[in-house]
């Protein structure tokens, strides 16, 4: 595979994951720095296998706006997901909200309705 195979590679295997981190982090209407950061640090171990385009993916990642159709879309892949990978969707939403120091109404029903379909 080449760098650009392993960047699509990368983004699609984490697709759904993706579009539910990206989607809690702007829920309050700011996407952080340390948010933006975390989301790619969480692509990046998903995705330790492969060589993907760094920059490509955190262009990406920035200039994404999952709307409340692809959030939703995206908690029924994840619902599909196997169980192993639950435990780190839900650890990475709970530090994602927390990473900024303020948890918000938004981000905490936006948490609650992840929490739902990724059960302990």
């Amino acid at each position: 595979m080449t760098i650009r195979d392993d960047t699509r590679e990368a983004l699609t295997r984490c697709h759904a994951d993706l579009a539910v981190l990206i989607y809690l982090a702007r829920c309050d209407g700011v996407f952080h720095q340390k948010e933006r950061d975390l989301v790619e640090d969480y692509l990046a171990r998903k995705c330790r296998d492969l060589q993907y385009n760094q920059l490509k993916v955190h262009r990406r990642i920035r200039q994404s706006y999952p709307n409340e159709k692809a959030f939703e879309k995206a908690l029924i892949e994840l619902a599909h997901y196997p169980k192993s990978r639950f435990p780190y969707v839900a650890r990475t939403c709970e530090r994602l909200i927390a990473i900024d120091g303020q948890k918000t109404k938004e981000e905490l029903e936006t948490l609650g309705r992840v929490r739902a379909v990724l059960p302990s």
